[in-house]
Protein backbone atom coordinates (compact mmCIF):
# COMPACT_ATOMS: atom_id res chain seq x y z
CA UNK A 1 0.00 0.00 0.00
CA UNK A 2 1.95 3.61 -1.40
CA UNK A 3 -0.66 5.52 -0.07
CA UNK A 4 -0.64 7.39 3.64
CA UNK A 5 -3.11 9.93 5.42
CA UNK A 6 -1.53 12.98 6.11
CA UNK A 7 -2.92 15.58 8.71
CA UNK A 8 -5.09 17.56 5.70
CA UNK A 9 -6.94 13.79 5.89
CA UNK A 10 -5.82 13.51 2.01
CA UNK A 11 -4.34 10.52 0.59
CA UNK A 12 -0.99 11.19 -1.07
CA UNK A 13 1.24 8.59 -3.04
CA UNK A 14 4.54 7.90 -1.17
CA UNK A 15 6.46 6.99 -4.43
CA UNK A 16 6.27 10.55 -5.38
CA UNK A 17 9.48 12.40 -3.78
CA UNK A 18 7.34 15.03 -2.35
CA UNK A 19 5.22 13.12 -0.38
CA UNK A 20 7.42 10.80 0.68
CA UNK A 21 8.93 13.63 2.32
CA UNK A 22 5.66 14.50 4.28
CA UNK A 23 5.31 10.84 5.73
CA UNK A 24 8.51 10.73 6.65
CA UNK A 25 8.58 13.80 8.59
CA UNK A 26 6.09 15.67 11.49
CA UNK A 27 4.05 18.18 10.30
CA UNK A 28 6.19 20.72 12.02
CA UNK A 29 9.80 19.10 10.71
CA UNK A 30 8.05 19.00 7.31
CA UNK A 31 7.45 22.88 7.58
CA UNK A 32 11.10 23.38 8.66
CA UNK A 33 12.52 22.02 5.98
CA UNK A 34 9.88 23.77 3.25
CA UNK A 35 10.83 26.91 4.99
CA UNK A 36 14.81 25.96 4.99
CA UNK A 37 14.75 25.21 1.25
CA UNK A 38 12.94 28.60 0.57
CA UNK A 39 15.19 30.50 2.65
CA UNK A 40 17.94 29.50 0.97
CA UNK A 41 17.10 32.54 -1.82
CA UNK A 42 17.44 35.02 1.51
CA UNK A 43 20.50 33.87 1.58
CA UNK A 44 21.75 33.87 -1.71
CA UNK A 45 20.63 37.79 -1.50
CA UNK A 46 22.01 38.22 1.77
CA UNK A 47 25.56 37.40 0.15
CA UNK A 48 25.30 38.49 -2.81
CA UNK A 49 24.22 41.92 -1.83
CA UNK A 50 27.17 42.07 0.88
CA UNK A 51 29.57 41.09 -1.85
CA UNK A 52 28.60 43.57 -4.69
CA UNK A 53 28.85 46.32 -1.81
CA UNK A 54 32.60 44.69 -1.50
CA UNK A 55 33.86 43.99 -4.49
CA UNK A 56 34.22 47.79 -6.06
CA UNK A 57 37.10 47.80 -3.38
CA UNK A 58 39.17 45.12 -4.55
CA UNK A 59 42.03 45.87 -6.64
CA UNK A 60 43.05 42.40 -7.32
CA UNK A 61 39.93 41.50 -9.08
CA UNK A 62 40.19 45.27 -11.12
CA UNK A 63 43.83 43.90 -12.03
CA UNK A 64 42.97 40.45 -12.61
CA UNK A 65 39.75 41.47 -15.26
CA UNK A 66 40.79 44.80 -16.68
CA UNK A 67 44.43 46.48 -15.15
CA UNK A 68 43.23 49.46 -17.39
CA UNK A 69 39.75 49.96 -15.95
CA UNK A 70 39.55 52.52 -12.82
CA UNK A 71 37.64 51.76 -9.92
CA UNK A 72 35.32 54.36 -10.12
CA UNK A 73 34.16 53.35 -13.41
CA UNK A 74 33.63 49.57 -11.91
CA UNK A 75 31.75 50.90 -9.32
CA UNK A 76 29.25 53.11 -11.01
CA UNK A 77 28.58 50.03 -13.32
CA UNK A 78 28.92 47.20 -11.11
CA UNK A 79 26.63 48.10 -7.70
CA UNK A 80 23.82 49.87 -9.31
CA UNK A 81 23.02 47.40 -11.72
CA UNK A 82 22.72 44.85 -9.56
CA UNK A 83 19.97 46.42 -7.79
CA UNK A 84 17.95 47.62 -10.07
CA UNK A 85 18.34 43.95 -11.54
CA UNK A 86 16.77 42.98 -8.30
CA UNK A 87 14.08 45.73 -8.65
CA UNK A 88 13.13 44.58 -11.88
CA UNK A 89 12.88 40.91 -11.03
CA UNK A 90 10.77 41.75 -7.59
CA UNK A 91 8.13 43.16 -9.96
CA UNK A 92 7.93 40.63 -12.00
CA UNK A 93 8.70 37.90 -9.66
CA UNK A 94 4.94 37.20 -9.10
CA UNK A 95 3.49 37.09 -12.16
CA UNK A 96 5.77 34.59 -12.75
CA UNK A 97 4.98 33.02 -10.04
CA UNK A 98 1.14 33.25 -10.88
CA UNK A 99 1.82 31.57 -14.50
CA UNK A 100 3.55 29.02 -13.62
CA UNK A 101 3.56 27.83 -10.05
CA UNK A 102 5.50 28.67 -6.67
CA UNK A 103 7.43 25.79 -6.90
CA UNK A 104 8.67 25.83 -10.75
CA UNK A 105 9.56 29.44 -10.27
CA UNK A 106 11.91 29.03 -7.43
CA UNK A 107 13.58 25.92 -9.72
CA UNK A 108 14.01 27.64 -12.73
CA UNK A 109 15.63 30.96 -11.13
CA UNK A 110 17.81 28.68 -8.89
CA UNK A 111 19.24 27.13 -12.26
CA UNK A 112 19.55 30.46 -13.87
CA UNK A 113 21.18 32.32 -10.83
CA UNK A 114 24.07 28.72 -10.27
CA UNK A 115 24.30 29.46 -14.46
CA UNK A 116 25.22 32.69 -14.30
CA UNK A 117 27.34 33.00 -11.18
CA UNK A 118 28.98 30.50 -12.76
CA UNK A 119 30.14 32.79 -15.84
CA UNK A 120 30.42 35.44 -12.94
CA UNK A 121 33.49 33.54 -11.66
CA UNK A 122 34.50 32.69 -15.10
CA UNK A 123 34.73 35.82 -16.07
CA UNK A 124 37.66 37.56 -18.14
CA UNK A 125 36.35 41.25 -18.76
CA UNK A 126 34.57 43.46 -16.99
CA UNK A 127 31.49 43.79 -19.20
CA UNK A 128 30.91 40.25 -18.76
CA UNK A 129 31.24 40.79 -14.76
CA UNK A 130 29.30 44.11 -15.19
CA UNK A 131 26.31 41.97 -17.41
CA UNK A 132 26.26 38.90 -15.03
CA UNK A 133 25.80 41.20 -11.92
CA UNK A 134 22.21 42.79 -13.61
CA UNK A 135 21.62 39.24 -14.73
CA UNK A 136 21.75 38.11 -11.04
CA UNK A 137 20.35 40.95 -9.99
CA UNK A 138 16.86 39.72 -11.73
CA UNK A 139 17.29 36.30 -11.05
CA UNK A 140 17.57 36.99 -7.13
CA UNK A 141 15.12 39.05 -7.41
CA UNK A 142 12.60 36.73 -8.71
CA UNK A 143 13.35 34.18 -6.31
CA UNK A 144 13.05 36.72 -3.54
CA UNK A 145 9.94 37.73 -4.04
CA UNK A 146 8.35 34.07 -4.50
CA UNK A 147 10.11 32.36 -1.87
CA UNK A 148 8.11 33.94 0.55
CA UNK A 149 5.12 33.33 -0.77
CA UNK A 150 5.57 29.71 -1.22
CA UNK A 151 7.03 29.60 2.40
CA UNK A 152 3.96 31.12 4.41
CA UNK A 153 1.29 29.12 1.88
CA UNK A 154 2.94 26.01 2.80
CA UNK A 155 3.35 26.45 6.23
CA UNK A 156 0.17 26.17 8.57
CA UNK A 157 -0.86 29.23 10.38
CA UNK A 158 0.80 27.73 13.99
CA UNK A 159 4.30 27.61 11.89
CA UNK A 160 3.94 30.34 9.42
CA UNK A 161 5.74 32.81 11.87
CA UNK A 162 8.43 30.83 12.60
CA UNK A 163 9.00 29.97 9.03
CA UNK A 164 9.12 33.70 7.87
CA UNK A 165 11.95 34.05 10.94
CA UNK A 166 13.98 31.18 9.11
CA UNK A 167 13.94 32.74 6.06
CA UNK A 168 14.73 36.82 7.66
CA UNK A 169 17.45 34.91 9.54
CA UNK A 170 19.08 33.26 6.08
CA UNK A 171 19.53 37.08 4.89
CA UNK A 172 21.79 37.71 7.65
CA UNK A 173 23.59 34.51 7.43
CA UNK A 174 24.15 35.60 3.99
CA UNK A 175 25.84 38.91 4.84
CA UNK A 176 28.34 37.33 7.46
CA UNK A 177 29.37 34.70 5.20
CA UNK A 178 30.00 37.01 2.14
CA UNK A 179 32.26 39.57 4.99
CA UNK A 180 34.16 36.55 6.08
CA UNK A 181 34.62 34.53 3.00
CA UNK A 182 35.90 37.72 1.19
CA UNK A 183 38.43 38.84 4.07
CA UNK A 184 39.77 35.74 3.14
CA UNK A 185 40.11 36.12 -0.35
CA UNK A 186 40.35 40.15 -1.28
CA UNK A 187 44.16 40.27 -1.70
CA UNK A 188 45.18 36.51 -2.90
CA UNK A 189 45.29 37.09 -6.97
CA UNK A 190 42.51 35.11 -8.62
CA UNK A 191 41.15 34.08 -5.17
CA UNK A 192 37.86 36.48 -5.89
CA UNK A 193 36.94 33.90 -8.06
CA UNK A 194 35.97 31.64 -4.96
CA UNK A 195 33.89 34.38 -3.27
CA UNK A 196 31.64 34.57 -6.47
CA UNK A 197 31.28 31.22 -7.12
CA UNK A 198 30.47 29.91 -3.47
CA UNK A 199 26.93 31.18 -3.95
CA UNK A 200 26.49 28.42 -6.65
CA UNK A 201 26.72 25.82 -4.16
CA UNK A 202 23.94 27.42 -2.12
CA UNK A 203 21.55 27.65 -5.34
CA UNK A 204 22.31 23.91 -6.41
CA UNK A 205 21.57 22.84 -2.58
CA UNK A 206 18.18 24.80 -3.21
CA UNK A 207 17.60 23.42 -6.59
CA UNK A 208 17.98 19.93 -5.16
CA UNK A 209 15.99 20.50 -1.96
CA UNK A 210 12.80 21.75 -4.20
CA UNK A 211 12.57 18.41 -5.88
CA UNK A 212 11.48 16.10 -2.60
CA UNK A 213 9.33 19.59 -1.70
CA UNK A 214 5.55 19.97 -3.07
CA UNK A 215 4.32 22.57 -5.03
CA UNK A 216 2.66 25.53 -3.12
CA UNK A 217 -1.29 23.92 -1.96
CA UNK A 218 -3.01 27.82 -3.12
Amino acid sequence: MNNFVYSDNKNYNSLIPSNFIRQKFPSEWYMILVSACGSFSGFLHGYVVTLTWLFPQNTSLLNDISSSIEQKYFTLHFVPLFFIGEILGSLFGYLVADAIGRKSTLIYFSALTSALLSWSSTSTSLGDMILTRLLVGIAIGVLICTSPIYISESSTKELRGRAIAIYALAIILGNNVAGILYMFTVTNGQSWRISVGFPILISLLMLDGLYFLPESPR
